[in-house]
């Protein structure tokens, strides 16, 4: 169990506390890496195997991971950065349970795991961009207009799930499972 939360843009760093505090369930440990324009913020359980020691700093970039690789790594983070890196991205093969995001200095690289074990949720509210691996985290967000989709809500009563990437908070989405996708600030 462990969560990742951050922000690209004019946010303030004390959000990504409150945005940890809502998942505290998720870990005894919490790291925090600012740089300007962007916080990324990491909850796990300290002691456990396979996880991320910590925010991944490398250079200018940064990375939170959430979740396990297969096979395991004792550092996803470290090894997911690597890939990300190669020329071209090793990402086909790449498998777990885990959610990540990526800053390398200019872009934001969110991923999720090709089953969708992990989810990453993301909003854009007021200039920031934000996301996290638990809705409730983005619902800790000073002043975010909280209205119900009410396509998405009947997407629900009608399948028992919300199908792709929409949930039932108006402007919050999901990344689908399997994907990369990138912000710029």
């Amino acid at each position: 169990m462990s969560g990742i939360c951050g922000y690209v843009g004019p946010g303030d760093p004390s959000v990504l506390e409150l945005m940890l505090n809502a998942i505290a369930y998720r870990g005894d440990k919490t790291h925090t890496a600012i740089v300007p324009g962007v916080g990324l913020g990491y909850r796990w359980w300290g002691g456990r195997p396979g996880k991320s020691p910590g925010v991944h700093h490398a250079g200018s970039h940064l990375v939170a991971c959430a979740g396990t690789l297969a096979p395991p790594s004792p550092d996803p983070a470290a090894s997911l950065l690597e890939r990300l890196q190669a020329s071209p991205p090793r990402l086909d093969d790449l498998d777990g349970a885990f959610v990540c995001a990526c800053w390398d200095g200019k872009t934001l690289t969110p991923l999720r795991d090709p089953f969708g074990v992990r989810s990453l949720y993301h909003v854009q509210h007021q200039g920031v961009f934000y996301f996290a691996s638990e809705l409730k985290q983005l619902l800790a967000i000073p002043g975010l207009p909280v209205e119900l989709d009410l396509l998405a809500v009947h997407k629900y009563l009608t399948f028992s799930f919300v199908p792709g990437e929409d949930v039932p908070i108006k402007g919050v989405r999901r990344l689908l499972p399997g994907r990369v996708a990138t912000w710029s600030s």
